[in-house]
């Protein structure tokens, strides 16, 4: 079975209740979810295994026998998994089809395990079945696939030994198991643990570039870093790692050095009778990249704030559909946010416009040259920033860093009387996948996050020059 990349993660069902996350998927069935994708309930049963002879942390095998039938072995193994904030929990699995096979015979002939001696001491530490609901989308995602999975997830009792045992030292409290023997399993409730309900959101796909894209284009990022900053319980990593958390209340597992720092709520705004400071952000564009990026990097710089609301506004530049030069980019900025305030202030009370601080943004992306010197074969992509705070009217203007674009292409464009942009005519000659984001095939990084880090920065420059101005900013 082939190796996949999958981004899951788990949370109570009674935390999702009436939660941003769940806000979240609400909006996805409100957009148009396909209900006919919804798959047939089915249970599972996941063994958890410990031995001395394994080659994987626990939360880095997933054996479990498809719809609870003991004929229908699988293994999963974890062969890597992706460093970062913004990626922990994706990880790679190599997906196997155990059949009717023995637990210890896949664990070995699948390198899960290695086979030192004639009888393995493999110990199961529990049983954990797991009846899920899934629904399945690919949610607008160039190439992955999008599921949600309600779960049951409950206790089972092993009443038989996966193996009967040729070693004279084993007892009833630690099932050791000769691989030469086949399972004799099966198995009870146990009553003495109550089940609980999960939910599982997922993102797979079967290259790391693209999942890594459509994992940061859909948006979950966003709402489980605000989830989490509101104290709410996110579990990153596979099935495995649920397994392992039901069983043990606990999980060691490869997310722990790239778990997110998120700042604690202050004292005062947990209180019930302080209000909390909170600001607007306007954006003069409906562009999802945009809208994530301005609000991932405001929440990070005004760390003191909350968020209110976020509002995207179409704008039009004045300008051609591919700037080129410093020049022409920014007067596509200025314009676009000239549009948003003149809108903004004409509907200040749909807007709440009475909250202290209220940010307009405005990005404008076009292509400049490189600096004088010896000739060059490149261009670079460049975004200009404004930020303006409605209430003081100052303003920050900043450019991003900048990402190459081939001479030839900007040429083309101009060619074309700039009516199509260099990212269309490097889509077109095959040179990247998607027209609008072709930054991450270019440099490794998406045209997201690369606003995202201009953005801090211009963020926190505003922030300073209010405060040197007397504008009273916690």
């Amino acid at each position: 079975m082939p190796k996949t990349w999958e981004f899951r993660v788990f949370i109570k069902t009674k935390e999702l209740q009436s939660s941003i996350v769940q806000q979240w998927l609400s909006k996805i069935v409100a957009d148009g979810y396909d209900k006919k994708q919804r798959k047939k309930q089915r249970e599972d049963i996941y063994i958890l295994v410990k031995g001395e002879d394994l080659l994987e942390k626990p939360d880095g095998l997933g054996i479990k026998y498809r719809g609870g039938q003991t004929s229908n072995l699988e293994l999963k193994k974890r062969v890597a998994a992706a460093t970062g904030i913004k990626l922990k929990g994706l990880e790679r699995w190599d997906k196997h089809s155990a059949g009717s096979n023995s637990v210890v015979e896949t664990l070995v002939k699948y390198g899960a395990c290695a086979r030192k001696k004639d009888t393995l001491h493999v110990s199961e530490v529990g049983a954990v079945s797991i009846t899920k609901e899934r629904l399945v989308s690919d949610l607008g995602l160039n190439h992955s696939m999008y599921t949600v999975d309600t779960l049951a997830v409950s206790k089972k009792m092993i009443e038989n030994n996966l193996h009967s045992s040729t070693n004279s030292n084993s007892n009833s409290n630690n099932n050791s198991y000769d691989n030469n023997n086949s399972d004799g399993i099966s198995f009870v409730e146990d009553s003495d643990v109550p089940p609980e309900s999960w939910t599982s959101i997922s993102v797979e796909g079967d290259k790391f570039d693209h999942t890594c894209k459509d994992i940061l284009k859909c948006g979950i990022i966003d709402v489980l870093d605000k989830f989490q900053l509101l104290n709410g319980y996110v579990l990153y990593g596979g099935y495995p790692s649920l397994v392992s958390y039901f069983l043990n209340k606990t999980v060691k597992r490869n997310h722990q050095n790239t778990s997110l720092n998120m700042p604690p709520l202050k004292k005062s705004l947990s209180s019930n009778s302080v209000s909390p400071k909170c600001f607007n952000l306007f954006i003069a564009s409906n562009s999802p990249i945009k809208k994530n990026a301005v609000k991932n990097a405001a929440c990070a710089s005004l760390e003191n704030l909350t968020l209110n609301n976020i509002h995207g506004q179409s704008t039009t530049s004045g300008i051609s559909e591919q700037p080129i030069g410093q020049e022409e980019t920014y007067t596509g900025a200025q314009n676009r946010l000239q549009q948003l305030e003149a809108y903004i202030i004409a509907n200040s009370e749909e807007f709440d416009t009475n909250r202290k601080y209220n940010f307009l943004i405005s990005i404008e992306s076009g292509v400049m040259k490189s600096p004088p010197g010896p000739p060059s074969a490149y261009y670079y992509d460049i975004a200009w920033i404004i930020i303006k705070d409605l209430l003081s009217s100052k303003v920050i203007s900043l450019p991003s860093l900048g990402v190459p674009i081939e001479t030839k292409y900007v040429e083309h464009s101009r060619k074309l009387k700039q009516e199509k942009t260099c990212g269309l005519l490097m889509a077109e000659d095959g040179e990247v996948s998607d027209a609008k984001d072709p930054h991450f095939e270019l440099v490794g990084s998406s045209r997201a996050l690369i606003l995202e880090h201009a953005l801090q920065i211009g963020f926190k420059k505003l922030i300073n020059v209010m405060q040197k101005n007397k504008y009273d900013v916690v």
